[in-house]
């Protein structure tokens, strides 16, 4: 009697069930953070120039003391958050399936618990609500991508 090894069975893991998730999975953290990271910025930046277009103020005044603003604040609070929250991924994801819907919902957490700040700010009703808008945006982005693709290399068996 022949018996034939599994190929997806190494050291007695089956790959498939996402017992082991490895470097393929790291690949894809990265990549959904990439894709996430990207549709965010690219969202909010023009949320931004909408705003701007249609002469928001977008200005907060803070202890005091105003701050416009501009591109480069939306770009690095867009992407800063995104980052941490891959190189979060990609440490955890390499260790468990389990990283991608706690990560994913943890940023949609953070996307919510944020607005406050962007709603009780010292600015027009206009820019509160533009930057209200680009908080959910990246909680939306993120999440989304976080499920889709991590939702979708389980159910492929590609951990």
């Amino acid at each position: 009697m022949t018996t034939h090894a599994n190929p997806h069975k190494s050291s007695g893991i089956d790959r498939r069930e996402g017992q082991q998730p490895g470097r393929p999975a790291v690949r894809a953290a990265l990549r959904a953070v990439g894709v996430a990271t990207l549709a965010a910025l690219i969202v909010n930046v023009v949320v931004w120039a909408g705003l701007t277009a249609r002469g928001a103020e977008l200005v907060v005044t803070r202890g005091g003391s105003a701050m416009q603003i501009g591109a480069l604040p939306v770009v690095a609070s867009t992407v800063l958050p995104m980052l941490v929250g891959g190189g979060l991924l990609a440490l955890l994801a390499h260790r468990t399936p389990r990283a991608w819907p706690v990560l994913a919902w943890l940023g949609v957490a953070l996307a919510v618990a944020t607005l406050p700040m962007s709603l009780l700010a010292d600015a027009t009703t206009g820019t509160r609500v533009g930057l209200a808008a680009m908080h959910l945006v990246a909680g939306a982005v993120w999440w989304t991508a976080l499920t889709q693709i991590g939702t979708s290399r389980a159910a492929a068996g590609r951990w």
